[in-house]
């Protein structure tokens, strides 16, 4: 199983993630995130690391301007129908974020029927394996929220494309630690 370490605030924090295994690097540029980071930073960081990912939560038409430099876009909202095609259509890799809810298990068809890869998400509670299969077939997802040392076994069987993980790979607020991203990396290259 992949790994993407999101929430990458410090150069020297995303170049150790990539080293020590993540798959993606994730650059957060929704300002209200405590691990947001200016553009220009980011595209700074994103110069360093393969594949980088750039966190956004804005309108469709500035999405095209906003993926240059990066290897994806990560959409952090639920997107409607339009704003799928919208993207697809102007061919930019995407990670859409996916609510796990009832919403989520309905709108994750039209994230894969425009090409896009779903990144099913769980709320403050945190991933719940009981409630992902409810989802199916999960080998060309992604899922997030609440990705720790001490859940990250249970979630390698889960069937999913990658893992993205971002508080549970920090020693505090945007800072990585090398001890977790190293575990977290190293159990999930199990599955």
């Amino acid at each position: 199983m992949l790994v993407k370490i999101c929430g990458n605030t410090r150069l020297e924090d995303a170049v150790m993630a990539q080293a020590l295994g993540a798959y993606m690097i994730g650059i957060v540029g929704v300002r209200e995130s405590p691990r947001f980071v200016e553009r220009t930073e980011a595209l700074r960081i994103a110069r360093y690391v393969k594949r980088p990912v750039y966190v956004v939560d804005g309108e469709v038409k500035d999405i095209a301007e906003l993926s240059k430099g990066f290897w994806t876009i990560q959409v952090h909202r639920v997107m409607s129908t339009s704003e799928l095609r919208e993207l697809h259509d102007h061919s930019i890799r995407v990670i859409a974020y996916v609510p796990m809810n009832e919403e989520g298990r309905q709108y994750i068809f039209a994230v894969r029927k425009h090409g896009h890869v779903p990144l099913i998400h769980a709320g403050p509670e945190g991933l719940k394996l009981e409630m992902l299969k409810e989802f199916g077939n999960i080998s060309d997802s992604g899922v997030a929220g609440g990705i720790g040392m001490n859940n990250v076994s249970l979630l390698v069987g889960s069937g999913a494309m990658f893992m993205d993980i971002s508080r549970g790979s920090e020693s505090s607020p945007g800072v990585k630690d090398p001890q977790r991203i190293r575990y977290l990396v190293g159990v999930a290259s199990i599955a």
